[in-house]
């Protein structure tokens, strides 16, 4: 079996090819931008959050907060942790996505019991 392409119809292929990528690049960049913007932030009162024991402001002592009482855990934010990915603010204002909890932002300052240090 033997393919013959000649040199017009190989670049032409390949433009085209090239645009589509560009294309749906943008296209899919611009969708799951949106969709952080509109994600809600999550709250101790949520379900996955009691469950995570979950806490907004881990300075603040709050019931969800117990466990992170350990002197051990008193360095321990969500903008530390390796499943927390940035998405705006800074400081105390800061928010983020977090993996185990995909339907909410979750707060830079804030703290669960699966948090994990970041490499």
């Amino acid at each position: 079996m033997k393919i013959n392409i000649n040199r017009r119809s190989f670049l032409k292929s390949s433009s085209i090819a090239v645009a589509g990528l560009a294309v749906s690049q943008s296209i899919f960049s611009k969708f799951s931008f949106a969709e952080t913007k509109e994600l809600p932030l999550a709250k101790e009162s949520d379900a996955v959050a009691k469950q995570l024991k979950y806490c907004e402001d881990a300075d603040k002592p709050s019931k969800n907060c117990e466990t992170r009482k350990a002197k051990d855990k008193k360095d321990q934010y969500c903008h530390g942790c390796q499943l927390y990915t940035k998405t705006a603010g800074e400081g105390k204002t800061e928010k983020g996505k977090c993996m185990i909890m995909p339907a909410n932002l979750v707060a830079g300052k804030g703290w669960c019991m699966s948090w994990v240090k970041k490499p």
